[in-house]
């Protein structure tokens, strides 16, 4: 005969979810059998004040109730359990959770969705998830890399996104046992950065090119390794000081944090100075397309000037951080000039040695 027990599970927020334990499991309405059952009751895991006392009592003592009820059901035949709630299937919990991401990202975890289906996991709900599917589902990335259906990087990125969810569903209470830090991450292979040399850009710059705005910015990104979402959103008041002085006190879009970057002459230069009609908080390169006519004109670029490599705008951040490597700024300068949070980074650029980033700034000279 099935017996039943209560459970409690710590989750976030000093809680404890509630659930049943069934032994041994009985069937559920897919014909599947679980141990489980979440009862959508959550109690705190240290109540100080009487009023917190007195709620976790009243909770656990209609977990009893319906404890109770459940083995009164099963001794009769008469239960079995509906997968509602908890027993969300894991497509559509992980479909739920991409909604709640910005739009970008959102396409980033949708991608994973077809994958899941693939690996056989789309019936699987998130109770009866248990650590063969993670097995299974880090398995069948591994024979897609190895079919060259993916690549590594693409593995390694649904793999994490399937352990985020897994992290997630955990905090919520809908896991018994903590899967995500028990599976194995996929590695990745060592990206490929495609960069210009100083000689090529030098040949770009005298290359003519349709879009003057795509040249300024092209050429100021290899001059300052700045993002072209950064660039976009430069302001006057974002630049303090003039020539070898010059600075650029700005926040990047990407990490939110404030950076503060020494910029040479040169590229001081091509931000030119500011009209007498124009603010301080107004946008300094006006007219930048989108990113697909950047790229665009960007392709025919390069082609007109002799260069073979596929170049989009931010092979010019991964260009500064060549050259400036290559000049023999070190690592370390080199990391904080890209804004990098850590060392480890910029760490596929190069190792040099090391000057201060007042000096850095100037060494990379362009023909233009």
């Amino acid at each position: 005969m099935t017996k039943v027990n209560l459970r409690k599970k710590p989750i976030t927020g000093g809680r404890e979810t509630l659930y049943l334990d069934f032994w041994p499991p009985i069937p559920t309405s897919t014909g599947k059998e679980t141990r489980r059952e979440f009862l959508g009751l959550y109690i705190l895991s240290k109540p100080r004040t009487p009023l917190e006392k007195q709620t976790n009592k009243q909770t656990l003592e209609i977990a009893e109730h319906v404890k109770a009820q459940r083995q009164i059901d099963i001794q009769s035949g008469a239960y079995k359990i509906r997968r509602s709630g908890g027993g969300t299937r894991l497509v559509d919990y992980m479909e739920t959770l991409a909604s709640k991401k910005s739009e970008s990202t959102e396409k980033v975890w949708k991608k994973v969705l077809p994958h899941i289906v693939k690996a056989e996991l789309d019936k699987v709900t998130m109770p009866e998830l248990e650590l063969k599917h993670c097995t299974q589902f880090r398995e069948y990335l591994e024979k897609m890399i190895q079919s060259k259906a993916l690549n590594s990087t693409s593995a390694s990125t649904y793999l994490s996104l399937f352990r985020q969810t897994l992290r997630q569903a955990d905090n919520e209470g809908v896991l018994i046992n903590s899967l995500a830090g028990r599976i194995q991450s996929i590695k990745k292979s060592e990206p490929k950065k495609s960069f210009l040399t100083i000689e090529e850009l030098n040949t770009l710059a005298s290359t003519p090119i349709d879009s003057e705005i795509i040249k300024t910015t092209a050429l100021f990104s290899a001059l300052t390794g700045l993002r072209l979402s950064d660039i976009r959103g430069l302001k006057w008041n974002n630049v303090l000081g003039e020539k070898d002085n010059a600075t650029l006190d700005y926040t990047q879009v990407k990490t939110k944090k404030r950076h503060i970057l020494p910029i040479s002459s040169q590229a001081r230069g091509l931000i030119g100075s500011k009209g007498e009609d124009e603010k301080d908080d107004g946008i300094i390169f006006k007219g930048i397309p989108t990113i697909a006519t950047v790229c665009y004109i960007l392709k025919a670029w390069t082609t007109r000037a002799g260069i073979k490599k596929h170049i989009t705008f931010h092979c010019m951040r991964h260009s500064f951080a060549t050259n400036q490597l290559g000049s023999g700024t070190s690592l370390k300068v080199v990391s904080t000039m890209l804004g990098h949070a850590s060392i480890a980074m910029t760490e596929t650029y190069a190792k040099v040695q090391e000057p201060d980033e007042r000096k850095a700034s100037a060494r990379v000279i362009l023909k233009t």
